[in-house]
């Protein structure tokens, strides 16, 4: 079981500031907002039963509770061909230098946690999904793992072999009605115009709520036969949201070749290549 690709959450309004971009250079989006919730979600199978939520959290995520957040994420330019393309979806690799970076704040300011992502740096462009007639989806997603932090709590590993990791993603996402307005995206390329990211703020009604940009961070562990679920396996994730109420895009000029802005970007860590759990509330 696997979570989709195309996730729905209640919008909220953004503030966006934008700044041109030149052909061909780099450009940095950078959010903040503040935390809507958080869960801990498990499964394990021991090999003929199965167990659910039984598995404490990896994280505790009780000081995140009326915090705060910054992230950016810096989108190479021009975007690779996507890999993977179909109807009203496509998938981009990202390599050097995109990395997504990020800081999580408690209620009183205080510095939680930080963070620099730059494995499977990806983004997923959904344009007119649903190809319903009332209600259409367009969405940017951008995201990027690297490896577990310290400080998790561990369940011991029963199985093997174990991976461990963390997931953050910056989602722009938008419901709307085709026959009242356009959607933000006019095809399934990245956008590098600030001005398409700043239409992703409007609100539309879509099942008695309003669309809302997020941001999520997530640390997870897998261990045993997660790929196949066939023999024995746990998996934990705990998973950490917050509305984004402010983007701006900024142009970044390279002057140096990518291999230099990598390391003066600080982009290090091992990547963990990850599928992810399916039936979770987002």
């Amino acid at each position: 079981m696997f979570r989709p690709l195309i996730r729905l959450v209640t919008l909220a309004a953004l503030a966006v500031v934008a700044a041109p971009r030149p052909a061909g250079a780099e450009f940095l989006i950078t959010a903040s907002g503040s935390f809507k919730t958080s869960f801990t979600f498990s499964e394990r199978f021991d090999g003929t039963d199965f167990f659910f939520d039984d598995l404490p959290p990896l994280v505790d995520t009780s000081p995140f509770a009326g915090g705060s957040f910054t992230a950016t994420y810096l989108v190479p330019g021009p975007p690779a061909p996507p890999t993977n393309q179909t109807v009203g979806n496509a998938i981009y690799p990202f390599g050097p230098p995109a990395v997504l970076t990020f800081t999580l704040f408690n209620a009183a300011g205080a510095v939680l946690s930080t963070g620099q992502l730059d494995q499977n740096a990806q983004g997923f462009i959904s344009n007119n999904t649903f190809g319903g007639a009332t209600n259409e989806l367009d969405q940017v997603s951008l995201l990027a793992e690297g490896p577990a932090g310290p400080g998790l709590t561990l369940p011991p590993s029963l199985f093997g072999p174990t991976q461990m990791a963390t997931y953050a993603e910056l989602l722009f996402l938008d419901i709307f009605d085709p026959a009242v307005r356009p959607g933000p995206l006019s095809g399934l390329g990245i956008p590098t115009d600030p001005a398409v990211y700043a239409l992703f703020p409007q609100r539309t009604p879509f099942l008695g709520a309003a669309p809302r940009s997020t941001f999520q961070f997530e640390t997870f562990l897998l261990d045993g036969d997660f790929e196949n679920f066939a023999g024995p396996y746990q998996i934990v994730s705990t998973d950490v949201f917050y509305d984004i109420t402010s983007v701006q895009v900024t142009a970044v000029a390279v002057p140096v070749p990518p291999t230099l802005l990598v390391l003066a970007a600080g982009a290090a860590g091992l990547g963990l290549a990850r599928r992810r759990v399916s039936g979770r509330p987002t």
